[in-house]
């Protein structure tokens, strides 16, 4: 059997993810995802990593509102790959989107539903 018409392939996929909470409510937190690929052959054989971070910092009366800076696929790795195999032949199709890119954004907690016992008190009073 030639190594090139192999059909056996692995996948192993491993990560971290680490969260720290600073004072002031800041709090950092990165992901990390290894992925290696063994049996596609050549340059299909390949080792990619994708690593995420983040900071957040919550603000206002009770915490109310935090604004969150993420980025992603920092080390510009993030790739996607399909192998398709026939009776003639296989086939590796990948593509790639080298692209670092960031997210801004703030989110605000609304207390709808307000406080249990203040609805229940002013149900009873009688007038």
């Amino acid at each position: 059997m030639k190594k090139d018409n192999q059909r056996e392939t692995f996948d192993y996929t491993f990560g971290a993810e680490a969260n720290l909470n600073l004072p002031w409510d800041i709090k950092i937190s990165s992901n990390i995802d290894c992925r290696l690929k063994r049996g596609y052959g050549g340059k299909n054989d390949t080792n990619r990593t994708l690593w995420n971070a983040q900071i957040s910092k919550s603000f206002l009366k009770k915490k109310k509102a935090t604004i969150r800076f993420h980025l992603y696929d920092i080390l510009r790795e993030n790739e996607s790959s399909e192998r398709s195999i026939s009776e003639n032949s296989i086939t590796d199709r990948e593509s790639s989107t080298y692209n670092v890119y960031f997210m801004a954004y703030i989110a605000y907690r609304f207390n709808t539903f307000g406080n249990k016992g203040k609805r229940q008190s002013t149900r009873s009073k009688d007038y």
